[in-house]
């Protein structure tokens, strides 16, 4: 009887002490909100997370500052192919900057690239943020290039991407949310062209819901602070198999008069697999035109018409999704930027009228 006491005694002890305890399995859970990671789109190109799947207040990886965090550098692997000789390296980085930005001396953060054989490219800067005092715009879409230091070089293998911010003064830590790396522009030897349409069907799509207003404290538009999840989302089918080198897409929104959605909208364009494009307030100002089609009533129909490819002056080999292959669902997340109670809403209203669906064109 006495044996069965401290035996009970025991099992409530070993009870209350796992309970008064966090299980590793939550804590880590817990500590890491991270995306997955992304599928290779092609041996020649590979974006470090998926996209889509940016959850809400993920984790914030942190650019090492100075020399005493992380050995002075952070390091991110990807798994190339496609047996070809390289001849042009580029990597693309959705950055962050500090919580504060204390002066127009912005953080010196600098990128490196590592070949599997060991070749490597210089320390070089990153220049992710442009303008002064209250007008600093952030370019979530930076690109670094190499563009003959690895010639020679097999694209097959671990390829590594270094960063860090060498100054410690004091300046604050960026943070990274995605990466991007493209061997050989990322187009693969026998590449095929071609060019399809796919539009969001009256049906199913979301031609009435009001576009969430959503706002990070670090930039406003951040998505790995709001989450994939949130956002309208429209999906895009593409059946056809070949090489992406540009895409227009062509959507309308309804406001009230006195609103203006090329300031107040924000949206990213994501590959099957995971890439991403997001635009600056001005490209999305330059997209739009406005109508009222019935000439009556306080509504407001802003058409939007976005056209980007390589053949263009203002992306040429930058163009974001050069090389993506083209089947897959292609999505669109769209919301509202700024938290002003000025309603903005998907519509299937241009200026002729309704039953226009949204539409993306590959090409």
């Amino acid at each position: 009887m006495k044996r069965d006491r401290l035996t009970l005694l025991a099992l409530i002890s070993t009870f209350l002490l796992v309970s008064a305890c966090e299980l590793p399995w939550e804590n880590e859970k817990e500590k890491k909100r991270l995306p997955d990671r992304a599928p290779g789109a092609n041996g020649l190109l590979r974006h470090y997370y998926d996209t889509l799947t940016f959850p809400s207040r993920m984790t914030a990886i942190k650019i090492p500052e100075g020399e005493k965090f992380d050995n002075g550098k952070i390091e991110f692997k990807f798994p190339m192919g496609n047996g070809e000789i390289v001849n042009d390296v580029r990597v693309r980085l959705y950055m962050l900057p500090p919580a504060e930005v204390k002066s127009d001396n912005f953080p010196d953060v600098q990128a490196k690239v590592i070949a599997p054989d060991g070749t490597s490219s210089k320390w070089t800067g990153v220049s992710f943020m442009t303008g002064s005092g209250t007008s600093i715009t952030i370019d979530l879409n930076a690109e670094v290039h190499w563009p003959t230091q690895f010639d020679g070089v097999s694209t097959d293998g671990t390829w590594k991407l270094q960063l860090r911010d060498p100054k410690r003064d004091e300046d604050g830590r960026c943070i990274l949310r995605n990466a991007t790396l493209r061997l050989n522009l990322g187009i693969p030897a026998g590449a095929t062209f071609s060019t399809e349409t796919s539009t969001v069907p009256l049906v199913d799509g979301p031609y009435t819901e009001k576009l969430p207003e959503l706002n990070a404290p670090r930039v406003p538009f951040d998505l790995g602070h709001i989450g994939a999840g949130k956002p309208v989302r429209l999906s895009f089918q593409f059946t056809n198999s070949f090489t992406v080198t540009g895409l227009r897409f062509t959507w309308n929104i309804r406001s009230k008069l006195d609103a203006d959605a090329s300031q107040d909208m924000f949206f990213y364009i994501i590959s099957p697999s995971g890439g991403w494009w997001c635009p600056s307030v001005t490209e999305i100002a330059a997209a739009s035109s406005f109508t009222d089609p019935s000439g009556t009533n306080d509504d407001k129909y802003s058409n939007f018409v976005l056209s980007m490819s390589q053949a263009d002056v203002g992306h040429g080999d930058r163009f974001a999704f050069l090389g993506e292959p083209s089947a897959g669902t292609w999505t669109v997340l769209l919301f509202d930027y700024k938290k002003d109670g000025v309603g903005l809403y998907m519509t299937d209203v241009d200026g002729s009228g309704p039953g226009v669906e949204a539409e993306l064109i590959l090409s």
